[in-house]
């Protein structure tokens, strides 16, 4: 068990840092990153484990500020925050391929991923039974470039809007290609999504079972 204000195991500030085969478990921290905090650096997280972490404020599992994250073929999964339950990028780029975003949990927004104003790419993915207390409970978006392809999203709750995706003002070349979005409930709008203020490409998507309760 280990604990810090930001990167409850791992802090990287203006750093290049690979990680592979590592397993990050019931870490905390009381603000950002429960188990790694990102600072304007480049990460490569492969196959690996982030779970049971905890952040008082945004990231559960991994907070990244600016610089790139690569996550391939890895599991994040029962974290826990206040935004951002898997994973929270603000300024930054954030890749996840061919990986598992499961069973997070938010009390605002974001339970499996948050991006604020940068860019988030999803492929080969699932996102799934991750629940936010507000928005989004697979993926919060906000005014980023968004790329999902060949994903599922499906299982997901949001108290409030966009079960599956809330989508906010996003940037040009957003998109959403060759998903599956299944069974996400929102209390209010938007089961599968929600978005609003954009031009949004979807293309070859099915969406199936979701549920508005509102």
């Amino acid at each position: 068990l280990n604990s810090a204000g930001d990167g409850g195991a791992v802090f990287s500030d203006n750093a290049f840092l690979s990680i592979s085969m590592t397993h990050f478990d019931e870490n905390s921290a009381a603000e950002k990153g429960g188990g790694i905090h990102s600072d304007s650096s480049q990460v490569n997280i492969h196959d690996s484990r982030i779970e049971r972490n905890q952040a008082a404020a945004e990231g559960g599992g991994l907070y990244q500020r600016k610089g790139e994250v690569e996550i391939s073929d890895s599991e994040i999964e029962d974290n826990e925050a206040q935004k951002g339950g898997g994973g929270f990028s603000r300024n930054g780029k954030m890749n996840l391929k061919n990986s598992r975003i499961a069973g997070n949990q938010v009390s605002e927004d974001g339970g499996g991923v948050y991006s604020d104003d940068g860019e988030l790419k999803v492929e080969e993915s699932e996102i799934e039974n991750n629940i936010a207390g507000r928005d989004g409970g697979g993926i919060k978006s906000k005014e980023t470039k968004l790329e999902i392809e060949d994903t599922e999203i499906k299982g997901n709750m949001a108290m409030e809007e966009g079960g599956g995706i809330r989508n906010k003002k996003p940037r040009p070349a957003s998109r959403i290609e060759n998903s599956l979005i299944k069974e996400n409930i929102a209390m209010e709008k938007g089961g599968g999504m929600a978005t609003d203020s954009c031009e949004m490409l979807v293309k070859e998507t099915e969406f199936t079972e979701n549920e508005s309760k509102k």
